[in-house]
């Protein structure tokens, strides 16, 4: 006898059973609502019931289900980790991106400061020959109110 009574219609072989679920789970319900989401099955039926129904069966382990749902995951590994390398080499190159951006806007501030010191020490020299002049001028006029 195989387990299933009128109450299952449905047979772990049948096409419309989920046979990643029969194994274990079923990899569509994981990262639902993600990036990685994989969609809804195209197999309808995750029944616990008919799961037990194929353990106790001489068919367990012998029609490759184990071996499907091992690729189908080891499939989803390779793809999670190649959009993990993806990332990373797309932070990385953000980052150095964001060096060389910061890099040049430093130099420019840089620039600009260069400028402003050089235009200041400029008007400051002036002042100070401006301030010699005066002084000079004063010195003069006190000579000048000596005699």
């Amino acid at each position: 006898s195989s387990g299933i009574n009128a109450e299952w219609p449905l047979r772990p072989g049948s096409s419309q059973v989920c046979k990643m679920f029969l194994v274990r789970f079923c990899p569509h319900d994981l990262f639902t609502n993600t990036k990685a989401d994989l969609g809804a099955c195209k197999h309808e039926t995750h029944d616990v019931k008919i799961r037990e129904v194929y353990k106790t069966s001489t068919r367990y382990k012998r029609m490759g289900y184990e071996q499907t749902f091992l690729r189908t995951l080891e499939g989803i590994v390779d793809d999670m980790e190649r959009k993990i390398r993806r990332q990373h080499e797309r932070l990385e190159h953000d980052e150095r991106y964001m060096k060389q951006e910061q890099a040049r806007v430093d130099n420019i501030r840089q620039e600009r400061l260069d400028n402003l010191t050089s235009e200041i020490d400029g008007l400051l020299e002036k002042v100070w020959l401006d301030t010699e002049n005066v002084i000079e001028l004063l010195a003069l006029s006190y000579e000048v109110f000596q005699y």
